[in-house]
């Protein structure tokens, strides 16, 4: 699926730490990627675990396994002790099996930093759960030149499936292709959450923490409908220093609707 050509990133300005990653954005050009702890939801990068295989195929990844511990040993002996683990003690293969999740859940855990957008800049519940009950900003995200693409287009859109059932993750094909195994976990939502849109732009080399965007990146901010005179001065002074022009909107109440309307701010 084609990546819109805007993203957005709802923002609070509730007290200092929320400010200061504001301020960072549009003065040092860095984003906070966030851990697994830090999402609202307990069923992020949940998956079912599974180890259905044939048995070469378990011998077959098993002796890879012994090969990247020893990488001295040659794979015509791998396989013969995989086999013979195998054979004459079952209890071997389950342990590894289970350190293997381990391991796994410790990555997720600890090593993949997510920066979150979405298709979306005027959902009402979005701006109450994420903009401080609308006294915050939405910043689009739009790229122009080559350099922006190269960060933009790693977005990743978000899958709620609609059976509500979370992909499955089988630990003998996972190595086959570990990248697509790795976006069906990150990606993927509950079905409750769609009303997101959301895009994901996913770390797992460098991890959770500040990120470098490209200038420029930015063009433009919603302004809550409920922005303290304070915060909107904030703002209106963070964008002004921008290297490149930044159009500034506020959102309305949409008279006769439960629905925002965003205007242009002269």
């Amino acid at each position: 699926m084609n990546t819109p050509s805007s993203l957005y990133k709802y923002k609070s300005l509730s007290d200092e730490k929320r400010k200061d990653h504001v301020r960072e954005m549009f003065g040092d050009h860095k984003v906070w990627f966030s851990k697994r702890a830090d999402f609202n939801d307990p069923f992020e990068f949940h998956f079912t675990p599974s180890f259905e295989a044939t048995t070469d195929k378990k011998i077959e990844v098993f002796a890879l396994a012994l090969q990247s511990k020893n990488p001295n040993m040659m794979k015509e002996s791998a396989k013969a002790e995989a086999t013979r683990a195998f054979s004459s003690s079952p209890d071997i293969l389950k342990k590894w099996e289970q350190e293997r999740l381990r391991l796994f859940h410790n990555r997720l855990n600890e090593e993949v930093g997510v920066f979150s957008l979405t298709e979306y800049k005027d959902d009402i519940l979005m701006w109450s759960h994420y903009a401080d009950k609308h006294r915050g900003i939405c910043i689009e995200f739009r790229p122009v030149e080559e350099e922006h693409d190269k960060f933009y287009y790693q977005a990743l859109k978000v899958n709620y499936p609609k059976d509500n059932a979370p992909p499955q993750l089988n630990f003998y094909c996972y190595r086959d292709n570990p990248s697509e195994w790795a976006v069906k976990c990150l990606s993927t939502k509950a079905l409750h959450w769609e009303y997101e849109g959301e895009w994901r732009i996913i770390d797992v080399r460098n991890g959770p923490g500040k990120r470098s965007i490209p200038q420029g990146l930015i063009s433009s901010v919603i302004l809550g409908y409920r922005i303290e005179r304070s915060d909107r001065d904030l703002i209106m002074k963070l964008t002004s220093s921008y290297p490149t022009p930044i159009t500034i909107y506020q959102a309305e109440i949409k008279s006769g609707y439960y629905e925002l309307e965003i205007q242009r701010c002269d």
